[in-house]
């Protein structure tokens, strides 16, 4: 399984500099990691694929990708944004072999290496220590192939931009990741179904006490039972944006870092073009100036739009 697996960052114009920080730091963070390409945009790098169109155009760019990923004989990709790059040391044995074994034992397409454990939203149930409490996500879950770094069956990634770039007139990131949830007769049977999300903290290279372990995930329990209740309870009409942006502050829904086998900020390095200050804060206060120095170093240089960038209430509607 590790010789059919590979990562690919895509990238696009204007967040080369992030992609290649994404690089570096996989390379520092991640031991013996699969082959990684680069993909999207023209990249003066050995290890970047021949750009083909528009290097605006986000889905095309991971399309091209993925054909020449096909041709070099890989079958299962981590794909990763290029603003999402690893903050600490990774699980690499998990990384490099315990997921990518799941996708063959449970003929999975997607695997999110984002854990369901910490305080965004999720849904669906746990396969029980056996798989480290892995979650089969629910099959009408909308963020069920979110573009947070996962690892993709690369035919099944491919048919999804076949079908979103036939349907949608914008082919950036952010309409992959909110309209690939409505596919379902589109997509071959059991596909829907066969989604998961890692436990990230079972996973985490850093060992975590388990008093700690607990504390933290009977805390981020009651979080996400909260902000579903508060905000997206089954009524006609979502919080007012000023009500809505008062329970973010309180249950601190966007200031996340996900401890697992892949560990990342939530939303990455950027929001709109500038770091995102919810990562500069957290990195300052953890002491990691020169890793902080290093991402702001890498922020783009002009405008560029957001790859990412989402309404407060993403990942959490109804």
């Amino acid at each position: 399984m590790h010789d059919r697996t590979c990562i690919l960052v895509s990238a696009f114009e204007g967040y080369i500099a992030a992609a290649q920080l994404t690089r570096r730091l996989i390379d520092r963070y991640w031991r013996d990691h699969p082959p990684l390409l680069l993909c999207g945009a023209s990249i003066d790098d050995e290890a970047a694929l021949p750009p083909r169109g528009d290097p605006r155009d986000w889905m095309a760019g991971v399309r091209n990708g993925l054909n020449d990923l096909e041709k070099m004989g890989f079958d299962f990709v981590y794909l990763i944004l290029a603003d999402l790059g690893p903050l600490e040391r990774c699980h690499a044995l998990h990384l490099n072999r315990t997921i990518p074994g799941w996708m063959a034992e449970l003929d999975a397409v997607y695997i999110s290496i984002r854990g369901w454990d910490h305080r965004r939203h999720s849904s669906g149930r746990s396969l029980g220590q056996r798989y480290l409490s892995l979650q089969q996500q629910s099959p009408d879950y909308l963020w069920r192939f979110a573009l947070h770094p996962a690892l993709w069956r690369i035919d099944a990634l491919a048919k999804i931009l076949d079908v979103l770039m036939t349907r949608c007139a914008d082919h950036s990131a952010w309409t992959c990741e909110t309209e690939a949830g409505n596919l379902h007769s589109e997509l071959p049977n059991g596909w829907n179904e066969r989604t998961y999300r890692v436990c990230g903290r079972c996973m985490s290279a850093e060992p975590i006490p388990n008093v700690e372990h607990w504390l933290r995930h009977g805390i981020d329990g009651f979080i996400r039972w909260a902000d579903k209740s508060l905000n997206h309870a089954d009524r006609r009409e979502a919080p007012h944006p000023f009500v809505a942006k008062i329970f973010q502050q309180l249950l601190r829904t966007e200031s996340v870092y996900f401890q697992g086998p892949y560990p990342v900020y939530f939303r990455g390095f950027y929001t709109a073009g500038r770091v995102n200050k919810h990562l500069a804060r957290f990195l300052a206060r953890s002491g990691r100036h020169d890793l902080l120095s290093e991402i702001e170093t890498a922020c783009p240089r002009r405008a560029a739009r957001p790859m990412l960038d989402a309404p407060p209430n993403e990942e959490q509607r109804p």
